[in-house]
């Protein structure tokens, strides 16, 4: 099964290797992310764990980052722009899924 995606561009990005990452794709979150993200990691704060962000890690590749590098740490010390712009993708791809959902309801007997 495909899944649905969306690409962007951070507006500040992160430095790897001397070279500016900044070219993201987010994909739709599965179940299997959701349950995984649902639960503190041994060794994180509770009070420092938010599962949104987990979900948002799970489902984030970033060109240039190796991707078991982009954790739920990772995505909180990004900067203020890019999380926000993150949390704004999400949304983005949200809506398309519900579009996408409803496009293929009309198609439907």
């Amino acid at each position: 099964m495909e899944q649905l995606k969306i690409m962007g561009v951070l507006p500040v990005g992160v430095v790897v290797n001397g070279k500016l990452c900044n070219v993201v794709t987010l994909r739709e979150m599965t179940l299997r992310d959701s349950l995984k993200t649902a639960t503190v990691p041994d060794g994180v704060d509770e009070a420092q764990y938010y599962p949104k962000l987990a979900g948002i890690a799970a489902c984030l590749t970033i060109d240039g980052v190796p991707k078991e590098k982009i954790t739920h740490d990772f995505v909180l010390d990004l900067s203020e722009e890019d999380g926000e712009y993150l949390l704004n993708l999400k949304q983005q791809l949200s809506a398309k899924k519900k579009e996408q959902v409803q496009a293929a309801a009309t198609l439907t007997p």
